[in-house]
């Protein structure tokens, strides 16, 4: 008999694969740093050790600061390069929240408690494009679903960012003014700039992740469309607002909404998710 032993901690899954018959550790490993960098480690005594990076998605789950029994639910899936920090500050009472990041590797969602009793989708940038690939794994009865600032065709002349715009991005972040001169459109102002929290990411990790969504997003069909809105910032710097328009327009079951002077990051224009939400469900 064969027996899998694992220990699962915060950030780190150890296991040991024991034959009993003998009582011996025929194979182990460790997968270390889930949420960042990720290592896989797997070893057979006698053998020499395997090591590979294994990145992985980050799901962030945040409980209503003063409703510790929130029965309702708001997934974002937030945009490339970020963490959950770019939008602690519209926590409420309303949602709990789960903010998916990462997409060096395709998403795939836990199942959804039973206890809460409506589900809200918003997906901001590239998580467009994360989410709509994640869609099989999406609560069912969404009671919304939000695009913000994205498409499903990220990279395309037409409905998204020109391809050697995103290429160049990729190719060119780990500059230190590249990077600097995509914050300043990204957020519409130096004065925004300078206020936005930078993610809790190496800029490498950040290269790796925009280099795997442009391989997926250029191999991959078409997504099924899991959006019943769509908002567009007027000022967006980042994917063209025409492009979105565009896209959108193809997919008549998607109500499109328009944001007045806003970049490409809005949410500091917001105090809450009920205020955001409030302006989703009825402009």
């Amino acid at each position: 008999m064969k027996i899998l032993v694992i220990n699962a901690g915060s950030s780190s899954l150890k296991f040991q694969v024991i034959d009993m018959d003998n009582e011996k550790v025929i194979a182990s490993g460790i997968c270390e740093e889930i949420g960042a960098k990720s290592n896989f480690k797997f070893k057979v005594p006698g053998r020499e050790t395997y090591e590979t990076p294994a990145p992985m998605p980050t799901l962030h789950q945040h409980h209503a600061p003063h409703a510790p029994h929130a029965d309702r639910l708001l997934i974002l899936f937030t945009g490339w390069g970020m963490d959950d920090r770019q939008t602690a500050h519209l926590a409420d009472d309303s949602h709990d929240i789960w903010t998916v990041s990462d997409y060096t590797t395709p998403v795939q969602l836990p199942p959804i408690p039973t206890h809460y009793r409506s589900c809200t989708l918003v997906a901001w940038s590239l998580g467009v494009w994360a989410a709509a690939e994640a869609a099989d794994t999406l609560p069912a009865n969404l009671s919304a679903a939000i695009a913000v600032n994205g498409t499903l065709t990220p990279i395309d002349d037409l409905d998204g960012i020109p391809p050697a715009i995103f290429s160049g991005t990729a190719d060119n972040w780990l500059i230190p003014r590249a990077r600097q001169r995509f914050l300043l459109r990204m957020t519409g102002s130096p004065q925004a700039a300078d206020a936005f929290p930078p993610p809790q990411r190496t800029p490498l990790d950040q290269q790796r992740e925009l280099q795997a969504i442009a391989q997926r997003a250029s191999a991959a069909p078409r997504r099924r469309n899991p959006f019943s809105c769509a908002i567009v910032a007027t000022h967006d710097r980042i994917f063209p607002p025409d492009a979105q328009r565009h896209a959108w327009s193809q997919h008549p079951e998607t109500r499109l909404l328009t944001l007045p002077d806003a970049p490409h990051a809005p949410f500091a224009d917001f105090s809450s998710w009920s205020d955001f939400l409030h302006l989703a469900n009825h402009a």
